[in-house]
Order: structure tokens, then sequence, then C-alpha cells
């Protein structure tokens, strides 16, 4: 194992963990899906089956010693990619092999959050406008929570504003689907790379599955 190699896995071993730092039921917990009722505006979780691997020991998934809470903003319409964001942050998450999961949540409150936090795993969410769901106070004391929030936009439609002030990172619908000259998807691995850095080095560079979609 050369330097660089053996200076990347003293980096990850201090950021993840074999064990969770929360209490993590092996996806059959009051946060899981039954999926007899699931609907459109489920809020529960849905670990597909490379997530679930991570209660095999074997499998090489970690928890984070710091889990992160990342939302994935837009307005309520489509057309702004923001279902695209939403799947690569998850998909670099678990590439990467570091617990994760994965919410749509209408109405955030800091009770719901925290639930949802006590896995011990990163929390990832979507949501849309909050100015119809919670006072401006209570928007105002979930933000020490958020490690990120990715708000994405697109030309000729107006961006919400109220999330707009709380982004760190604004992702353009035009910069998602941009090619270059010979085809190629220069804008997803452009977004990928960035967030690469901004996850951590241990998650993959690339997210290049067909089944990401940029309608929304």
């Amino acid at each position: 194992m050369d330097a660089a190699e053996t200076a990347k896995r003293a980096r990850l071993d201090d950021r993840l963990a074999e064990t969770t730092t929360g209490v993590d039921p092996d996806c059959k917990g009051p946060l899981d899906c039954s999926g007899s009722r699931c609907h459109d505006e489920c809020e529960a979780r849905h670990l597909d089956p490379v997530e679930r691997m991570r209660f095999d020991k074997e499998a090489g998934f970690r928890y984070p010693k710091q889990p992160t809470l990342v939302v994935t903003a837009s307005r309520d319409m489509g057309r702004t990619a923001s279902t695209w964001v939403f799947n690569a942050v998850r998909l670099l998450f678990r590439q990467g092999r570091e617990a994760c999961d994965s919410y749509w949540m209408r109405q955030l409150t800091q009770e719901k959050l925290e639930r949802r936090m006590s896995t011990g795993a990163h929390v990832l969410v979507k949501t849309h406008e909050w100015t119809s769901e919670i006072s401006e106070a209570d928007f105002e004391k979930l933000l020490p929570m958020f490690s990120s929030v990715v708000v994405s936009v697109r030309q000729g439609f107006p961006p919400d504003p109220d999330w707009m002030k709380a982004a760190t990172h604004v992702i353009h619908f035009e910069d998602i689907v941009a090619h270059d000259d010979a085809g190629k998807k220069i804008g997803r691995e452009a977004f990928c790379e960035t967030w690469r850095i901004t996850l951590g080095s241990g998650v993959s560079r690339t997210v290049t599955s067909s089944k990401l979609t940029t309608s929304s």
C-alpha cells in the first residue's frame, strides 16, 4: 500500500466506524415502510437491496462518526432535476459504502428530523416549499441541523426565495443536462465530482446510472 492510499484510509477511519452510534433496526423498525400502505407522499424509510447490505458485517458498509443531514429542495414543480440531485447524492453515499437513510418529507420539524437521525446513518431529505408548513421561527431552529442544503433551479422558473436563503449549493438544471460536443454528459460528472469532495474522499467519483431522471 503506497503512502497516498494509506493516508486515504486513515482519513476514512477518522470519519467512519464499523458500528452505528445510534439505534438502527434491521429494516423492520418504526421508521421503515411496511409496504402495505405506501403512497406518493410516504415519509418512511425505503432502503434498497444494496443499502440493506449495511446490516451484513461482511458487506463493507460503515457508519459516519458524525452523521450529516443533507436537504435537497426545490419548488413543488417538475423540470428542475431535483429528483436527479436527490438520487445522485443517495447513490454517492451508497457507492462509497456509507450508511445513509433517504426520505421524502413534506413538512420538516425538529422532532421528525431528530428521530430520523437516531439511526446513526447520514440522512438525506427531499422536500419542497416550507412556508406553508411551518413558521419562520421554527424553520430558523432547524437551520443548525442542516449540513448541506442543495436547491435545484431552472431558467424561466422563479426559484424558491426562502430555500435560496438557506442554500449551501445551488444546482441549475441546465448544468445537469449539459453535454459536450461529443455528447458526453459533462454536467452530471461535474456535479458528482463536486459532491465527492463535499461528502468525503471515500465516496465514488461519478454516478452514471441511466436510471437517474432529470425530469423533476
